[in-house]
């Protein structure tokens, strides 16, 4: 009784049973169970994370808010002060008296003034002849107004603009103070731009507000200007020194990416990973003109799985880890490890790799099977292959190349004796009067002296030469490292040979001859459409060559140079 070796299973073998699938089960269900435990752990942490981000958006958007509440008071002061009849004058004592009533009323600014449209200082001419360090400290202050963007750009639009950070040095009345500049256009009746008029508002007047937010949920605010300089912080650091870039790399490109009202996750200078909430203040359409950003140092929600629900988390990863491993097990015993031979062999196969086979495949009797059949088929498939690409490349009557194998190959060795520097000779032999032995014999005569002469020429080739047949009763041949007298030694040899052989056929003999032609090529360095180039020429000369043969009489060899 024969055996079905696809239906036999291998009793050594382990294959999935209802038991270890009920098994598979309920791991799987034990997994789902440990994903809705972690769910609910995520869930909280969710909300909590959320929390902290509302929290440090609203701190940002409160601070944001004083301060563009403070700008835009400012505005409306400075604008009133450009409309009174004390700005008629504005280089008048009476306009700098004016200002400095304004200075006692305002606590809030550090300086109200009164700038040329060139930049220089209309009130500093009135305290007298000025020294020459104190000219050159003038003529500095107002190259330094002149050359701020924000004092451009009032110039530019004229209308009230937010400035930059304030260079302290030039102002050495103003102390260390973190100031914000702020302008305001001064127009003539006929409403010419005469001066520019500026309040510089001290940032820490809003200190009440900053400290509320910072002591009920520890909320730091900086402030930078347009250029990222740090205009000012609560709490304030020590060694913080305000107009200096104060961004680093990462938070710098944070901020760059974000619009509006925003948050982000970064690492600090300090190289701890904080909650930031920013709010950019711009006028109208134009560049941010500050960037106010809340920081909260590890909010809760990053330390929440060291301070919540750890034991559950723990337990939950350990669940979930086991119940993988588990099942990886299992899965990887009857499944994984032999689909992943099969894999592997698949790949190989798409990559033209047909030689190797499967050995032993693990896994349940079906994998098994797949294996079998694929080694099978493999066998087969590789057979046809080998017979398909010998079909590709040979003459089906004689056993030689044939042209398009020829080509492939007289190329590449084209390229090797271009590289070694070495001769290759190229010979085209044609059988004389082929048509009358054709006639006379019929084409299976006419096919019995074709493969007699491919006999001879694969004889007395060498192994290194490249013979093949054209078509029909022509032939050519490619002899690497041959020069043109060891090529025409060879041709005469299979000449004479076949001269003196003949064919027996249907009781008869045939006897024919060759005629044969050369050119011996010596090739250089070329690049690849130079090579195919050569090859096509060669062939062109050695086929000259021949019709001088069968010119001249035939059963001969004759050469052509260049």
């Amino acid at each position: 009784m024969r055996t079905d070796p696809h239906t036999q299973a291998n009793e050594t073998e382990p294959t999935l049973s209802a038991k270890n699938a009920i098994i598979s089960v309920v791991l799987a269900a034990m997994f789902f169970l440990s994903l809705v435990a972690f769910y609910n752990v995520y869930d909280d942490w969710e909300k909590q994370k959320h929390e902290d981000i509302n929290r440090v958006l609203a701190a940002a958007e409160e601070c944001a808010t004083q301060q563009q509440s403070r700008i835009t008071s400012t505005e409306i002061l400075l604008r009133a002060i450009s409309a009174s009849h004390f700005a008629q004058d504005v280089a008048s004592p009476g306009f700098y008296n004016y200002l400095r009533t304004i200075d006692g009323i305002y606590p809030g600014y550090l300086r109200f003034n009164v700038v040329g449209t060139d930049g220089r200082e209309l009130h500093r001419a009135q305290t007298g002849r000025a020294s020459v360090d104190e000219h050159d400290k003038n003529t500095q202050r107002q190259k330094m107004v002149r050359n701020r963007d924000s004092f451009k750009n009032l110039i530019t639009k004229k209308s009230f603009v937010v400035g930059e950070y304030l260079d302290h040095s030039y102002y050495p009345q103003l102390g260390q103070n973190a100031v914000l500049p702020l302008g305001m256009p001064v127009f003539d009746e006929g409403r010419h731009l005469t001066a520019v008029l500026t309040a510089i508002l001290d940032m820490s007047s809003g200190n009440a507000t900053f400290q509320s937010i910072f002591e009920k949920n520890g909320i730091e605010t900086v402030f930078f200007d347009r250029k990222y300089k740090l205009l000012y912080r609560y709490p304030p650091r020590e060694g913080a020194v305000y107009g200096t870039p104060a961004v680093d790399e990462r938070l710098l490109a944070a901020m760059a990416s974000k619009e509006g009202k925003s948050y982000f996750i970064t690492i600090d200078p300090r190289g701890r990973e904080s909650l930031y909430a920013l709010v950019k203040l711009r006028q109208s359409d134009d560049e941010p003109y500050m960037f106010v950003l809340s920081i909260s140092r590890r909010p809760y929600f990053m330390e929440f799985f060291t301070s919540q629900y750890l034991a559950q988390g723990l337990g939950t990863i350990v669940a979930i880890l086991l119940s993988i491993w588990l099942a990886s097990r299992a899965g990887r015993r009857f499944f994984s490890l032999g689909l992943e031979t099969l894999a592997v062999r698949v790949n190989a196969i798409k990559s033209g790799d047909l030689s190797s086979r499967l050995g032993r495949v693990s896994g349940c009797r079906e994998i098994k099977i797949l294996g079998e059949g694929m080694n099978a088929m493999l066998d087969s498939l590789e057979e046809s292959n080998e017979k398909l690409k010998k079909l590709s490349n040979t003459d089906a009557l004689t056993g030689l190349c044939n042209r398009r194998h020829f080509y492939a190959q007289a190329g590449l060795e084209l390229r090797r004796a271009s590289r070694n520097g070495q001769p290759v000779a190229i010979a085209m032999a044609d059988l004389d009067h082929f048509k009358s032995v054709n006639d006379t014999y019929g084409h299976d005569g006419g096919d019995a002296v074709l493969r007699s002469f491919s006999s001879i020429l694969k004889e007395h080739a060498r192994a290194t030469d490249i013979v093949a047949r054209l078509g029909g009763e022509e032939f050519i041949l490619m002899m690497p490292g041959t020069d043109a007298e060891g090529a025409l030694t060879a041709m005469e040899k299979i000449r004479r040979i076949t001269f003196e052989s003949s064919v027996p056929f249907d009781g008869k003999t045939i006897s024919y001859t060759m005629s044969a032609g050369l050119y011996v090529i010596n090739p250089r360095k070329s690049g690849e459409d130079a090579f195919a180039e050569i090859l096509d020429n060669a062939v062109k000369k050695a086929d000259m060559a021949l019709y001088r043969s069968k010119e001249s009489g035939r059963n001969r060899v004759s050469r052509v140079e260049d």
